[in-house]
């Protein structure tokens, strides 16, 4: 009786060692995926902050650009105004003589 006994507590803890090894595994896996799930997440999040400050450099380069352009059409208007003896303002800005 004694064997019996024995050979039913080993097939027990083999049956519980082999569900513990299979649960053991599948946390792993869910752990590993998890963390690339994670990884892909903070990438691209890298990827879209990365967009937005090229995004906002670029915005800036237009307005630095588009104010040196102002600067610019300025500049020809009082030139213009200078050698036409005018003030360089429209005909529909001038006082009525």
């Amino acid at each position: 009786m004694s064997a019996f006994w024995s050979a039913l507590l080993a097939l027990i803890l083999d049956a519980f060692g082999k569900a513990a090894t299979d649960w053991l595994t599948a946390w792993q896996t869910q752990q590993k995926a998890d963390e690339a799930i994670a990884n892909a997440a903070v990438s691209s999040a890298a990827t879209e902050t990365q967009q937005v400050i090229t995004g906002v450099a670029d915005a800036r380069s237009q307005l630095t650009s588009a104010g040196s352009a102002g600067d610019l059409a300025a500049q020809l208007r009082a030139r213009a105004a200078a050698e036409s003896g005018g003030t360089g303002a429209s005909d529909s800005n001038k006082p009525a003589s």
